[in-house]
């Protein structure tokens, strides 16, 4: 076996090597990122459901306010 030779098997075994890290690294990104989606829309949903309650208390207070002037008009 001449030297040109093993360092060209060398080199391509090395490329083998970087390739399967690669793809490695592309499968724990994709896991990443998908987890990273689902915290996201945990945190929209969290925020969405915390402003609803906001205007869920203004309308309770609105419809007390009518009510209340509702009886003191009516007696």
């Amino acid at each position: 076996m001449e030297l040109g030779s093993t360092s060209d098997i060398v080199s391509a075994f090395c490329n083998i090597v970087m390739t399967g890290a690669a793809v490695y690294a592309a499968f724990k990104a994709m896991d990443w990122f998908n987890s990273k989606k689902s915290g996201l829309a945990f945190d929209q949903a969290i925020s969405t459901l915390t402003e609803f309650d906001k205007l869920k208390i203004q309308l309770d207070r609105f419809h007390n306010k009518l009510t209340i002037r509702e009886k003191k008009t009516l007696n």
